[in-house]
């Protein structure tokens, strides 16, 4: 295992837990999200069964936000609770969103769900219904994770252990270097990576990463291969994301999957292509 953090900094003192659950479900089609959009009506359920819709306390609404340019179209739509889940900066959400971008070959598809309640009937749905067209599913707690890109010094009020760099856009003032937290984004043609504490992985991203390669990966929780060749991941328990332990196997899953790797060869493609 990767050892990836020193034991004795102290900025995870900023770090605050509260139970909220994040999922990311990213499909290989943009065209997806006409099938999820003549779904309405069971997202519609979804979400009141997950009480981010609760009644005469929350507001039921659908917005549609629709962008095209040029180089990508974007369109998404989404249910929203009225009020912040306890304890939390978030709202309760439910969102289906499509975008395709041709200069970056990116054409999927994706439903994001934010809830107090763990989103078992949501995954349990998507992997029932839409598994032929998964290319991975992401879950986190989105108040631990969003630490992975807090580079303002103001949202630190312990700062011992962060590294400092300046922004690379005048007046260069000084932020926090996230560059060494395994779980930062990391975009891969049609496939990404994010921290996150469980993963599910279709079998488009297997273009990506191979499937044997993922199963061979030794320092999870749990691995096993699901119906319709799902491969499930569980590093750890979202409550532990920045324990030193899970933070080591973070580390140690993104180096094995070669991230930093196809990292630098799809930024290689894309400097050949502009």
């Amino acid at each position: 295992m990767i050892k990836f953090f020193n034991k004795f900094k102290d900025w995870k003192k900023n770090i605050k837990y509260v139970q909220v659950f994040e999922i990311n479900i990213v499909f290989n089609d943009s065209t997806i999200f006409d099938k999820l959009e003549r779904e309405l009506s069971k997202f519609y359920s979804i979400a009141e069964e997950l009480k981010i819709l609760t009644g005469q306390y929350n507001k039921k609404f659908i917005q549609e936000d629709t962008y095209i340019t040029e180089r990508h179209k974007t369109k998404q739509l989404y249910l929203e609770s009225k009020d912040l889940i306890p304890g939390s900066i978030f709202h309760g959400v439910l969102q289906i969103s499509s975008y395709i971008n041709d200069k970056r070959d990116i054409d999927n598809s994706t439903v994001r769900c934010i809830s107090k309640l763990y989103p078992e009937v949501l995954l349990q749905y998507v992997l029932s219904e839409f598994h032929s067209s998964i290319n991975y599913i992401t879950l986190s707690n989105p108040t631990l994770s969003s630490w992975d890109y807090r580079t303002s010094l103001t949202s630190y009020k312990y700062r011992k252990g962060i590294r400092i760099s300046h922004d690379s856009f005048p007046p260069y003032p000084k932020k926090v270097d996230v560059s060494n937290r395994p779980g930062r984004n990391g975009q891969i043609g049609k496939c990404n990576f994010r921290g996150a504490n469980e993963y599910w992985f279709g079998k488009s991203y297997f273009n990506c990463v191979g499937k044997e390669r993922i199963l061979a990966f030794k320092d999870a929780d749990r691995i096993e291969t699901l119906e319709n060749e799902i491969v499930h991941i569980k590093l750890f328990d979202e409550e532990n994301y920045w324990d030193d332990f899970a933070q080591d196997k973070l580390a140690s899953f993104r180096y094995h999957l070669g991230v930093k790797d196809i990292e630098k060869r799809h930024t290689a493609s894309n400097t050949k292509k502009s």
